[in-house]
């Protein structure tokens, strides 16, 4: 089967040259959600790689943040000498954004996501991104909620 009888087949226009494609070096970018948990929201928090996986943007309450989390707390405090104090946005790539998604959601006084709901998100994922940024008493009942359901009808046997 020559090129000519694969165009006509498939209805491709393809152009045939000599010379080899050219490579690029820029990553190719996942769709960015945007999600906003407050209304009035002052920052812009953009949580997940955008070169691979999931990527949010959350629009949030930087007052909220403070509230809730040390960390943020100290991030966010204009006193301190952090760079993101003074940002408008922060970049989190390295955090799981679906798990942030149920964090934020419960910061802001919002119903998070059911966590059985949001897929791809495991307890542990959702259990590193709170201790990081130190918001076990924030999601506390959430957890606790989500363990009882997965334990009951289990037995758990000591181990020897």
């Amino acid at each position: 089967m020559d090129l000519q009888c694969v165009k006509s087949i498939l209805g491709l226009c393809i152009e045939v040259t000599s010379e080899q494609p050219e490579v690029s070096d820029t990553p190719t970018f996942a769709a960015v959600e945007d999600v906003i948990l407050w209304q009035g929201g002052d920052l812009r928090l953009l949580v997940g790689r955008l070169t691979a996986g999931k990527t949010i943007r959350f629009l949030v309450s930087s007052h909220v943040l403070q509230m809730v989390s040390p960390v943020w707390a100290a991030m966010l405090n204009r006193e301190n000498k952090w760079a993101e104090n003074s940002m408008k946005e922060i970049e989190f790539p390295d955090d799981n954004a679906l798990a942030m998604r149920i964090i934020l959601h419960q910061a802001h006084f919002l119903d998070p996501p059911h966590l059985s709901d949001v897929k791809g998100l495991t307890l542990y994922e959702l259990a590193v991104v709170c201790d990081k940024y130190g918001t076990f008493k924030l999601m506390q009942s959430t957890i606790s909620t989500r363990l009882k359901k997965r334990s009951v009808g289990r037995r758990i046997r000591p181990q020897t």
